[in-house]
């Protein structure tokens, strides 16, 4: 987040709501740009990254559930705050919402005062956080840690990808015993294993670990001498994982 005025990106079918909620960041000197879909909101943030989004989930065009990962698989949209207003309020669309990346998440009703708590919550956990990665990832020799209820794994990767950082993430999640290890080379991921003897390695390491909600990472700048074992993208990598949940949600609901 810059030094001026906030801006706050807002994704709101409901034309009536969009222009309360728009109405009541604008009076609070926020810089505000309201759309009425995910599609037109990603266009948007492409074009001038906002410092946070207020997003419903069911929208035409583009869902906010595939808002949110959009905004994770791109590096310079991966640490943006992201408040989710829904009418879904199950635990099971809560989880969803925060697999998939979300910050945080009110039902609909909501109270004004309450969302604007929220999001001045959000920003200051946002100044915070990336400022600090960003200026340790300054020197080469800084090893970069954090707990995944921080720092998302889709974001982390994201960060590195975004800092063209050469070097080994090591993961370990929260009450399992193992741990993967993620390899990097000028922001690409190269190589992954899990597992005491690596018997899970490449992109399957990768998404077995993008499960993981709660845990430790911890990443290490140095030399990468591994044979490369996954040649696709981080975003390719993100939006494989996402789509991946999504099937397990949908099996599990079915």
């Amino acid at each position: 987040m810059g030094l001026g005025t906030p801006r706050i990106l807002i994704v709101e079918d409901d034309p009536d709501l969009r222009a309360v909620i728009d109405s009541v960041f604008s009076m609070q000197n926020y810089d505000v740009v309201s759309t009425p879909n995910g599609l037109e909101a990603l266009r948007e943030a492409l074009k001038t990254p906002p410092d946070l989004v207020i997003s419903d989930v069911v929208m035409p065009e583009m869902d906010g559930w595939t808002l949110v990962k959009q905004f994770r698989s791109h590096a310079h949209l991966a640490f943006v705050p992201f408040i989710f207003l829904t009418v879904l309020s199950t635990a099971e669309d809560r989880v969803r919402g925060f697999r998939l990346g979300a910050d945080d998440y009110l039902p609909k009703p909501f109270h004004f005062e309450e969302l604007e708590y929220r999001v001045r919550g959000a920003l200051r956990r946002s100044q915070r956080l990336p400022t600090s990665m960003r200026d340790a990832g300054e020197d080469e020799a800084t090893c970069l840690k954090g707990t995944l209820d921080q720092v998302g794994l889709p974001s982390m990767l994201a960060f590195l990808e975004l800092e063209r950082k050469t070097g080994l993430l090591e993961v370990l999640p929260a009450h399992q015993p193992t741990t993967a290890t993620i390899y990097f080379s000028d922001g690409r991921i190269v190589h992954a294993v899990m597992g005491d003897n690596d018997e899970i390695f490449g992109t399957e390491a990768v998404y077995a670990a993008l499960t993981w909600s709660a845990g430790q990472f911890a990443f290490e700048a140095c030399e990468v001498n591994v044979q490369t074992t996954i040649s696709a993208t981080t975003t390719h990598l993100l939006m494989e994982s996402a789509r991946r949940i999504d099937e397990e949600d949908w099996a599990k609901i079915g």
